[in-house]
């Protein structure tokens, strides 16, 4: 998606019009009632020569530049792999966040000796185990070789 907005030379893709293909504001995609071409119809659908149009002027809709290449936009399909991948690493990573807060909390009222982190190895053992995909957490490395608290994992 980020390639893709730069090929286009369009805002970023946290930015208020980060479609490529449509001129929606990023508070109005949740909004279901319009009807399904909506979008994909003028006035709301982009060409190719509206947003060599629009760059520079005060209201572009994300437009800053010329396009890079001279590609109509009806012809730019997104990389759905790499998406998908992306969402998954950052769903991956909510999970991992949220299971080391409940040990962080379990752990701080344990005493001398018994195990911690139980639920970060719960976790651990149901990807690899059961879904049988190797994966493993562990502290990421400082400059200096020693551990720091930064967790990194291995992709799925």
């Amino acid at each position: 998606m980020k390639f893709l907005l730069m090929i286009l030379d369009l805002s970023s893709a946290t930015a208020d019009y980060a479609c490529l293909w449509c001129k929606i504001h990023k508070d109005d995609r949740w909004d279901t009632s319009k009807p399904m071409n909506y979008y994909n119809e003028e006035p709301m659908s982009r060409t190719l020569e509206e947003i060599k149009r629009l760059c520079g002027s005060k209201d572009n809709f994300g437009c800053i530049h010329d396009p890079l290449l001279n590609i109509p936009i009806t012809h730019v399909i997104p990389d759905e792999l790499h998406l998908l991948l992306r969402i998954t690493d950052k769903l991956l990573q909510n999970v991992i966040d949220e299971v080391l807060e409940r040990d962080a909390v379990e752990d701080f009222e344990k005493p001398r000796g018994q195990p911690k982190g139980i639920f970060l190895n719960r976790l651990v053992k149901a990807i690899s185990g059961r879904v049988g995909i190797s994966f493993s957490i562990w502290n990421k490395r400082n400059a200096d070789g020693s551990e720091s608290q930064v967790k990194e994992f291995t992709s799925l």
